[in-house]
């Protein structure tokens, strides 16, 4: 083996180990992304089991009939939030604000939501952060 052949064998193999130690790096990479998007996956659904709201009446404000009052319950185990709270009415969404604020588990709390004019004959339902529903109509 002359000189040349050496040096072209050592690049060939330095060439070889640089290729895989990329792809080593980049499977790797890859691989931890997957595994936090399922943690994170599964992180969400547990939330969601234990994410629960029961709308107890909802009732037209006698002050403004531009508003809606809840009277809304926490039977879940976490806190939920009330500004990641989305609105349906007659299954509509409607973009309103509800104020700030949260809802402590087994808690009661009144929230007026602005600018939805409901009638009795309406449906109301609450949608948390996660994905739990609850529905009831205007009385």
């Amino acid at each position: 083996m002359g000189f040349s052949q050496v040096v072209g064998i050592s690049s060939l193999v330095i060439i070889l180990l640089a290729s895989l130690s990329m792809v080593y790096i980049a499977t790797d990479h890859n691989f931890e992304k997957v595994l936090t998007s399922q943690d994170e996956h599964y992180e969400n659904i547990i939330t969601k089991n234990n994410e629960k709201i029961l709308i107890n009446i909802a009732t037209v404000d006698t002050g403004n009939i531009n508003n809606t009052i809840l009277n809304i319950t926490n039977t879940g185990n976490t806190i939920i939030d009330i500004s990641k709270l989305s609105v349906l009415k007659n299954g509509e969404h409607y973009i309103v604000s509800m104020g700030s604020g949260y809802i402590a588990p087994q808690e009661t709390e009144l929230i007026t939501i602005y600018d939805i004019k409901a009638i009795s004959t309406d449906k109301i339902s609450v949608i948390t952060e996660h994905g739990y529903k609850n529905s009831a109509n205007v009385i």
